[in-house]
């Protein structure tokens, strides 16, 4: 359920197309056809809403963070590469960080979503871009 719930939130957040959290919810709804929320799911069309129930199954069950934070950063690197604007993708960061349920929206890398755009303020552009790069590689092995 986290890789559902990473790509929700991204297509929730506008940085990813609609489609990636579809194709994820129909492969783990085949694989499970069973599970209600999944069922549940594949008939509310606006990902935002699905994002809330996912974030509602959290509450009342263990949200693997590691999984939750390689399936988020691994999704948002293409749309960080595909960003032509680094200001418009980083207030779009932001948004995401909002959506995070709060017990982990302040625990590295999620809490450099809420910051990373900062340093376009005062025109630095490479060390926004840094914070970017260490955020998506926060779980890439050393």
């Amino acid at each position: 359920m986290e890789i559902l719930y990473a790509h929700a939130l991204l297509c929730a957040a506008g940085l990813a197309p609609e489609e990636a959290y579809t194709s994820c919810l129909h492969a783990q709804f085949l694989a499970r056809p069973d599970d209600h929320l999944l069922l549940s799911l594949e008939c509310t069309s606006d990902p935002y809403d699905a994002a809330f129930s996912l974030q509602s199954y959290f509450t009342c069950h263990p949200l693997d963070r590691s999984r939750f934070g390689q399936a988020l950063m691994s999704a948002l690197r293409p749309a960080y590469a595909a960003a032509a604007d680094l200001q418009h993708f980083t207030d779009h960061l932001y948004i995401l960080w909002n959506y995070l349920p709060a017990q982990i929206s302040q625990e590295q890398p999620f809490w450099a979503l809420s910051y990373a755009g900062e340093p376009l303020s005062w025109g630095d552009e490479a060390q926004a871009r840094q914070l970017c790069h260490t955020m998506l590689r926060h779980y890439d092995p050393t």
